[in-house]
């Protein structure tokens, strides 16, 4: 046997043992990742979609770094339910505290947000995505809030941290986005960039698909868009995300709701 040919199979044999040792050790926490766990999992979803969200703490400050100096900012949010409140509520209220700054870091405004949240299954007969945690994070999702906010001077970050936290609500999580403008040929350049899959999302309201839309309708489907943002720091030290998976229940026949 050559000597090429003996160092293949002890590489192959090493990582064999570094696999088996790490899951000896860490089998738990990669089961608990992959799979989880029945009881975890309090839905079923059908073609569930996958958004993080972050978290906000009520000591540290959420930032946000925009590309550009932005004039319009979009905040979504959603309070996260304590599974008992669940059950003897329908509504919670929270609030949060929204700090805009220019590139030098000096301060435009503070505001502080308040919004009531409902129990997406109490707004029936009109259906609402279903939005779950799976693994190891807990609570129940209430229905989101949208703000969007006017920033003159344009700002260039944004700073968010919980400042209220009504009966049943255990934590706010928010997605912060900037508004990008493009215009005539750059946003028809900017939808060709797309993938498919992205251009059918795009174009999903319209009757046709989006082969069969003209140039002019594909550059106004990228106008004015909204880009969502990712926090500045360490995940962990600076801020904490989590997924969220949202989609269709389905019932106990296995049709979806």
């Amino acid at each position: 046997m050559r000597l090429r040919d003996l160092t293949v199979i002890a590489a192959v044999c090493g990582s064999g043992f570094a696999l088996l040792l790490a899951w000896s050790v860490f089998g738990d926490e990669i089961t608990d990742l992959v799979v989880p766990k029945p009881e975890e999992t309090r839905e079923e979803l059908a073609a569930a979609s996958r958004t993080l969200v972050y978290r906000l703490s009520s000591e540290t400050p959420t930032r946000f770094a925009f590309t550009q100096p932005a004039s319009l900012i979009r905040i979504i949010s959603q309070p996260v339910i304590a599974p008992e409140s669940w059950e003897e509520r329908d509504n919670w209220t929270y609030g949060y505290r929204v700090t805009l700054k220019d590139a030098q870091g000096a301060l435009i405004y503070n505001r502080d947000i308040f919004s009531l949240s409902l129990r997406p299954d109490k707004l029936l007969p009109y259906k609402r995505p279903v939005r779950i945690f799976r693994g190891k994070d807990k609570g129940l999702i209430a229905l989101q809030d949208d703000a969007v906010l006017v920033s003159d001077p344009a700002a260039s970050s944004i700073e968010i941290s919980a400042i209220e936290l009504g009966e049943g609500v255990q934590k706010i999580d928010v997605r912060t986005y900037e508004r990008v403008s493009f215009i005539g040929s750059t946003a028809l350049a900017a939808f060709r960039r797309r993938s498919p899959e992205e251009q059918a999302n795009l174009a999903k309201a319209n009757a046709l698909p989006p082969e069969f839309l003209t140039n002019s309708e594909r550059a106004n489907l990228f106008t004015n868009r909204w880009r969502v943002l990712g926090p500045m720091g360490i995940d962990g030290r600076d801020y904490s995300v989590h997924v969220v998976y949202e989609g269709k229940a389905i019932s106990d026949d296995g049709e979806e709701q």
